[in-house]
């Protein structure tokens, strides 16, 4: 969504109206209304770009991360596919 927000000025008119008026609720293979763009985009974003960080803004970093592990499960999730 990051990226959409800042870069939603470089996509063509035409494209950002398609992205936006597509709902998978209402297509051959459907899809949960929780990940409908049309629904939920615009909504996202909007509450995304309340919430952004300011300079000044302090930011906890979980240090007891374990990056071994992380790797590990990340590797069990591709190959299980």
């Amino acid at each position: 969504m990051v990226g959409g927000l800042l870069g939603v000025k470089n996509i063509p008119n035409d494209m950002l109206t398609t992205l936006l008026e597509f709902d998978c609720t209402e297509q051959k293979h459907l899809r949960p209304d929780f990940l409908s763009v049309k629904h939920h985009a615009i909504p996202n974003i909007q509450r995304l770009s309340q919430t952004r960080c300011t300079a000044g803004d302090k930011l906890d970093i979980d240090v007891e991360f374990d990056y071994e592990s992380s790797l590990n499960q990340n590797s069990y999730n591709q190959n299980s596919k």
